[in-house]
């Protein structure tokens, strides 16, 4: 299946969800019917160092200056109808749950964001315990970001984001395939992949 037809079936469902089907968002919980019009797949703030840069020289920004320079554009999406925004930016790509609830408390935007690892672009987003975890092991962080919220911060995922190199998936993606699977099953989440 093509990614977009996937993510369609995934997130387009919403709008026939049955009463009662919910979705997590930044803020909570809302109605799966709340959705509206839905952008599926965007990305507020996106950081692609490798995961080595990242740790030994992480790129600082300032949240105020960020949220100074989206806050308009998501007003303006909002404005023209939309009333969700799933941002898909994953761990070690500069997810920051923190800023993504500003935003959608400041635009009124519903915004989900991730779980998950991101090994496209040749696994230099993937941390070393990737591949040294097992797939239950990765599925039990990925959970706990579910139920505990996201590095302490009480936000819990809407999603579980994960993306492949293209080709024959490695022994790492399929370990994250089945983490994705085990995660979904606990959880209920979604998967997106990339």
């Amino acid at each position: 299946m093509h990614r977009r037809h996937f993510l369609q079936a995934a997130f387009g469902a919403a709008a026939a969800a049955p009463t009662g089907s919910r979705v997590m968002t930044v803020r909570g919980w809302i109605d799966a019917r709340d959705m509206g019009l839905t952008l599926a797949h965007e990305h507020v703030l996106a950081n692609f160092q490798t995961y080595s840069e990242w740790t030994s020289h992480p790129l600082a920004y300032d949240r105020d200056e960020v949220a100074k320079a989206v806050l308009p554009r998501l007003l303006r999406l909002h404005a023209l109808g939309c009333r969700t925004f799933v941002d898909a930016t994953a761990s070690y790509l500069g997810r920051d749950p923190v800023l993504l609830r500003r935003l959608s408390e400041g635009s009124g935007l519903n915004i989900l964001t991730v779980t998950g690892n991101y090994a496209a672009a040749d696994y230099t987003h993937l941390p070393p315990d990737v591949y040294t975890l097992s797939a239950e092991g990765l599925a039990q962080r990925w959970s706990d970001e579910w139920k505990d919220g996201i590095d302490g911060t009480g936000i819990r995922p809407g999603f579980i984001k994960l993306g492949f190199n293209g080709g024959p998936l490695s022994k790492v993606e399929q370990k994250l395939i089945h983490a994705g699977a085990i995660t979904h099953l606990k959880t209920g989440l979604t998967i997106g992949a990339a």
